[in-house]
């Protein structure tokens, strides 16, 4: 069974299914799906890390405002000095389900960092995954970060890079997706850090925030056996179909 066909299955125990055509080969593909009704794009980008992903939605978008949100202070100094002051918000924090701080857990690759220290993940990319340091991070709720800068307007695009604390994000952002139009989610398929929420019911939490899923890009696989490990998954609210 191809792997479309697998996670059409699971899906569509929700009632979503995966788009028909070919399957993009990079994140930066979901982002042709994404039309900005009006003159300027608002985007959420929650692990925003160096900010690639932030610089091809200006590329796409010219006009969009930005918030990227990164708790590694190096990868926020980066983010402020790539695009400077303006369009884009540096907000340097951990987001997830309630005011507070937690541990940090970095990594030799700061990308693979994360509130939740590794499992499968050290196994996988060892050379990438030891560890270099703990240390205490300021966390918010992704609503009281969005709200200080857009109070009422509509999300055009958020987007969630945590490595395996996508359901804290999810919970502290309940009103953030009510406002929000397009998601893209990246989730680990097995069990990459410790503690890290199950797939099945990251896509659950999505499917009852009114989103279904449009799209989807493969993001890693095991170097030994070739399996599936983590995706990003393009979401639309359900109701602007």
């Amino acid at each position: 069974m191809t792997l479309g066909r697998s996670l059409n299955r699971l899906l569509s125990r929700w009632n979503v299914h995966l788009a028909h055509g070919p399957l993009p080969r990079t994140t930066t593909d979901l982002l042709r799906n994404i039309k900005c009704p009006h003159d300027v794009a608002r985007v959420v980008d929650v692990g925003a890390a160096k900010g690639d992903l932030c610089a091809e939605v200006l590329r796409f978008l010219p006009q969009a405002e930005v918030i990227c949100v990164e708790p590694i202070e190096a990868q926020a100094a980066i983010l402020r000095d790539r695009f400077g002051p303006g369009r884009v918000h540096v907000v340097v924090a951990a987001a997830g389900e309630q005011d507070g701080e937690l541990t940090f857990h970095e990594v030799r690759n700061l990308d693979s960092s994360s509130v939740l220290p590794m499992d499968r993940h050290r196994r996988e990319f060892p050379s990438i995954s030891a560890e270099t340091g703990t240390y205490p991070v300021r966390v918010r709720c992704l609503d009281s970060i969005v709200e200080d800068s857009w109070p009422e307007c509509d999300i055009d695009l958020l987007k969630i890079d945590v490595q395996g604390y996508e359901l804290p994000v999810l919970r502290g952002a309940s009103r953030t997706l009510r406002r929000s139009r397009f998601v893209i989610v990246e989730m680990s398929l097995c069990t990459l850090y410790q503690g890290q929420a199950p797939f099945e019911d990251v896509l659950l939490t999505m499917h009852e925030a009114g989103f279904r899923v449009v799209d989807y890009v493969e993001t890693a696989r095991s170097a030994v056996t070739g399996e599936l490990l983590q995706m990003d998954f393009l979401y639309q609210k359900r109701e602007a179909v």
